[in-house]
């Protein structure tokens, strides 16, 4: 689900996306997330980051447990209840999104949607010299120029977030405000 002016924008971003690649497709993955599938999101990506650091999160100090936090917090917006700090993806303005060929393919990205490395990061192929890091880095390039013409704001850490007019996309866009917060239902 996402607010209507969000999809019509996003429907918007697919008629471009057509008349520049006849037969390609946006391929959403994620779009409005409940708070309590959010929470679990957050701590699976945690779990993973200690797992990485061959560490368990049931014995682990405070202060790595912070840490831990912080490095999930990159990829993931942290839960809350608070109405000023919605999770971008309850705000129902939010999706994560690739791009698919006219056979319905996956582009080559450089890495998948959710990784937890600096691969994740929109210019890390910026780069590349091999034709799979130069490829990813068009098709992640060629993603942001779509969803930009249509007002989309991309999350600086993650080549597959959008959003447009939650609390993300006014502080990236150095904006006082968001338009949307938490959706209503939520």
């Amino acid at each position: 689900m996402l607010r209507k002016s969000v999809l019509e924008s996003l429907i918007a971003a697919q008629t471009k996306l057509s008349q520049q690649r006849p037969g390609w497709k946006i391929k959403l993955f994620d779009a409005l997330r409940p708070n309590e599938v959010q929470a679990f999101m957050f701590a699976r990506a945690m779990q993973e980051i200690a797992v990485k650091s061959g560490l368990s999160l049931d014995i682990i100090s405070d202060e790595k447990r912070e840490e831990i936090k912080t490095a999930a917090s990159e990829f993931w917006g942290i839960p809350s209840e608070d109405p000023a700090t919605p999770p971008p993806h309850s705000t129902g303005a939010a999706i994560d999104c690739t791009l698919c060929d006219e056979n319905g393919n996956e582009v080559e990205m450089g890495s998948p949607i959710d990784e937890l490395s600096e691969r994740s990061l929109p210019d890390y192929f910026a780069g590349a010299c091999d034709e799979i890091g130069k490829a990813a880095h068009a098709n992640r390039s060629f993603l942001c120029q779509i969803m930009e013409t249509e007002g989309f704001t991309r999350l600086p850490q993650e080549w597959w977030h959008f959003s447009k007019g939650d609390q993300v996309a006014a502080w990236i866009t150095g904006r006082d405000f968001a338009v949307y917060g938490r959706a209503a239902h939520l």
